[in-house]
């Protein structure tokens, strides 16, 4: 009778391990990357859209500084304080309009 070191060995140690699926996200031909690669895009157009948009609305309001100082003989300073007001009122109802949000539905919060 010769020496086997398989009976030896406990019955889990003798048992294959189950194999694991292969990552098929990054092989050619595959299509598990095609769509998350889109999403990301889309995010990216989307968000750089939203930055453009709010840049062109804060930038756009120097243009009509000098109409508003000879129209109303405020000084410039004047008006570009109540120009500034505006986004620090924003941020400063953000909290309070995500709670009636929150609260009521988004519908009550824009009043």
């Amino acid at each position: 009778m010769g020496f086997d070191t398989v009976a030896h060995k406990p019955k889990c140690a003798r048992e294959p391990l189950a194999k694991k699926p292969e990552n098929t996200m990054n092989k050619p031909g595959s299509t598990g990357a095609a769509p998350r690669r889109f999403a990301v895009w889309l995010i990216l157009l989307a968000a750089g859209g939203t930055f453009a948009l709010t840049m062109g609305t804060r930038q756009a309001l120097g243009l009509f500084l000098g109409s508003l100082n000879t129209a109303t003989d405020l000084g410039l300073g004047s008006i570009s304080l109540a120009f500034a007001f505006g986004p620090l009122w924003w941020g400063l109802a953000q909290p309070f309009a995500g709670a009636i949000a929150d609260k009521y539905g988004a519908g009550a919060s824009s009043w």
